[in-house]
């Protein structure tokens, strides 16, 4: 196995960013750990309606759009999502 396939999360990100970030201070490497994917990426990526409806009507507003008038219901399918949490999946994801 290789170098990056046994570091986990945390020290992959810090090594990634000590390599090409040249940052060195063990706090900053924390907290943009924490800022960039902690905080930025839920523990469920249910997708988000709210943002993807915004993103169709910018692009409905085109002239002689297709988009004009759909929802971004229309565009998501959250089955395998839901089946992965029924399953424990993003629970078991959470304690390693």
């Amino acid at each position: 196995m290789s170098t990056c396939g046994r570091l986990r999360g945390r020290d992959l990100v810090h090594r990634a960013l000590r390599k090409y970030m040249r940052i060195d201070d063990p706090r900053v490497l924390d907290s943009t750990y924490k800022a960039q994917f902690l905080d930025t990426i839920p523990a469920k990526p249910y997708p988000n309606e709210e943002a993807i409806q915004i993103q169709i009507e910018d692009l409905a507003s085109a002239a002689a759009s297709k988009l004009k008038g759909t929802k971004a219901q229309e565009f998501i399918d959250v089955t395998i999502l839901r089946e992965l949490e029924n399953e424990g999946f993003f629970t078991r994801l959470e304690k390693q």
